[in-house]
């Protein structure tokens, strides 16, 4: 007798229907979710800087300052515009869980496993669009989020910014291949999908269109054949610069108005060269440890490869020739081979430090060969479907992810582990961390802007009385002021988009502001000869305008499903996932 739930389908019934995505959510699960359940959070390269972001934005929140365009408590209260060039979209999840009383640790932590579950899922349903096979599409997504690179950016490199993106570079290679080789029905995949990437990981985002780009000359001879797609393309590119143009444009803004450590230079090599930073060997892409790269006596972090199942799979291709043919399969092979050549040595990296120096890191590019591999994966999966070794080969590659990532992970897991079984409890000193600091202004010298603390210098002589800094506002009230072209630089490191107001019994005047010794924020009072100063971020004309192009965009977006949604239930039609808009307005 099968039990059944109201309004439901019976359980035996429902869990063979949805068996896929349970297994999804299991295999993902194991790795991500259930160990840190028991378990404190594992220490890795950046983690401090990321708890100090959520943390940041929980004391925007908590302001009211909305959306945040600076951390203005964060770095000693000096504030930091990070968020003008890191995007943190998704970060207002645990730092609205920080604001109701979760500790910053416990919601970074369950951000981690936020992400890695909707890595799996997000994979899940675009490989169903690219593939159109739930196993298949299930197996892509087991390989996806079984990855030793994803992992490494959870635990070992605590890359969230890089592990957010994860989550959106299969729904935009989703819509593009919908564009490219299906009738374009869901081609707004492609714009939100690149919003996505560019909200979380700035730098992953400019890979990822390069890596679309090159996916898209696979097919050439489509658009030669079908010239239309070339016009869902060209709107594409048009709604993602009105979904993502409230951080877009604010960063294009800061960027041209001043150089950044990220720009100048100064980030480029301080963690080593391309070359130095670049996998060494075959060996190396493959492999399930980390290890280091040695030049002139000094040591590189080098993560470990994709681990065992890439050549696992061109194991079985090569055996299974005939049977798994496949122009996707031999474009998403390609690419993958492609990827990991760009991560090593066999690319000559040292030819091109000065023009791609931004990337730091060869090895980030392990990120899209991890997403061609898993999808390759997912097509052998398709091919091979009716084989009787199918259940063989399933086996095998599963053992070997999973063997793989738990390499991965049990190094830096293990600390955790003895901690908890002792009972003690891991310190995370998170507090005021900026990273390397690549969004301080260029020039800045960041010993001598912290030991100069709260001091307040003017290039004339002022009578200061109480200089206050709370809350990212600074106020302090002066007189006596002996000269006519008098500035005050006051402890806030200056961005775009600061205001300044002298306030006296008669009038409150705006104040002009620009860059002070050692880029704090200067402040012109002129000849005023008393009065109380007020200094705070208030953002740019762009930044306001930008953020109201971005709810309206999405709001436009989300109103054309609604209407689509009602429209079609009315008429008894399916409803896919995102359909082309052409429909609607042909009906």
């Amino acid at each position: 007798m099968e039990v059944k739930t109201s309004g439901f389908l019976p359980i035996k019934t429902h869990f063979y229907k949805y068996r896929y995505f349970y297994l999804v959510l299991a295999a993902v699960s194991s790795i991500y979710v259930f160990p840190l359940l028991f378990v404190q959070m594992p220490t890795g390269h950046d983690v401090w800087f990321h708890m100090t972001r959520i943390d940041g934005l929980a004391g925007e929140l908590e302001l009211g300052n909305l959306p945040a365009r600076i951390y203005s408590t964060v770095y000693y209260d000096f504030g930091y515009a990070a968020p003008l060039f890191y995007g943190d979209w998704l970060l207002y999840f645990p730092a609205f869980l920080v604001v109701n009383g979760v500790s910053v640790v416990v919601a970074y932590k369950t951000f981690i496993m936020s992400c890695a579950v909707l890595t799996a899922l997000s994979m899940y349903f675009s490989a169903q669009i690219i593939l159109k096979d739930k196993k298949a599409a299930c197996v892509t997504a087991v390989l996806y989020s079984l990855s030793t690179y994803l992992a490494t950016d959870a635990f070992v490199r605590h890359a969230n910014g890089e592990m957010q993106s994860f989550i959106f570079i299969p729904i935009a290679l989703a819509g593009l291949y919908d564009i490219i080789r299906g009738e374009g029905k869901r081609w707004l995949l492609l714009p939100l999908g690149l919003c996505g990437v560019l909200v979380t990981h700035t730098l992953t985002a400019f890979m990822t269109v390069v890596f679309l780009a090159l996916f898209a000359l696979m097919f050439l001879t489509e658009f030669i054949e079908k010239p239309k797609k070339l016009l869902y393309i060209a709107a594409s590119a048009v709604v993602f610069f009105l979904l993502s143009a409230s951080f877009i444009f604010p960063m294009i803004e800061q960027l041209s108005s001043n150089k950044f450590w990220a720009t100048d230079g100064t980030s480029a090599d301080y963690f080593g060269t391309l070359k130095t930073r670049s996998m060494q060997s075959i060996y190396s892409l493959f492999s399930t440890f980390n290890s280091t790269s040695e030049v002139d006596g000094q040591k590189y972090f080098i993560p470990q490869g994709v681990g065992l199942v890439f050549p696992v799979l061109i194991g079985w291709r090569i055996a299974y020739f005939k049977k798994t043919r496949s122009a996707d399969g031999a474009v998403f092979l390609t690419l993958a081979i492609f990827s990991l050549i760009l991560t090593s040595r066999f690319f000559p990296w040292g030819d091109f430090q000065s023009e791609l120096g931004t990337l730091q890191f060869p090895w980030r590019i392990m990120l899209f060969a991890t997403v061609f591999i898993a999808l390759f994966g997912g097509v052998m999966t398709k091919k091979l479907n009716a084989t009787r070794n199918i259940s063989i080969f399933l086996s095998i590659i599963t053992v070997v992810a999973f063997y793989s990532v738990t390499n991965t992970l049990y190094y830096k897991y293990k600390d955790v582990y003895v901690l908890a079984s002792n009972g003690e409890e891991k310190i995370y000193n998170y507090t005021n961390n900026i990273g390397l600091g690549e969004y301080l202004p260029s020039g800045t010298v960041k010993t001598q802007l912290l030991n100069n603390g709260r001091i307040v210098r003017s290039s004339s002589y002022i009578n200061k009385s109480y200089p206050e800094r709370i809350d990212g506002v600074f106020t302090m009230y002066f007189d006596d002021n002996r000269g006519d072209d008098t500035y005050i630089d006051v402890p806030l490191l200056m961005y775009k988009g600061y205001r300044a107001t002298l306030e006296t019994d008669k009038i409150t005047k705006e104040l002009p502001v620009t860059y002070g010794n050692n880029n704090v924020v200067r402040v012109y009072i002129g000849d005023a000869d008393s009065g109380t100063l007020r200094v705070w971020y208030d953002g740019t004309p762009i930044q306001k305008w930008s953020f109201a192009v971005t709810i309206l965009s999405f709001g436009g977006v989300l109103a054309y499903y609604i209407i689509l949604y009602k429209k079609r239930k009315k008429e008894g039609e399916a409803i896919p996932p995102l359909t082309d808009i052409s429909e609607l307005i042909n009906k």
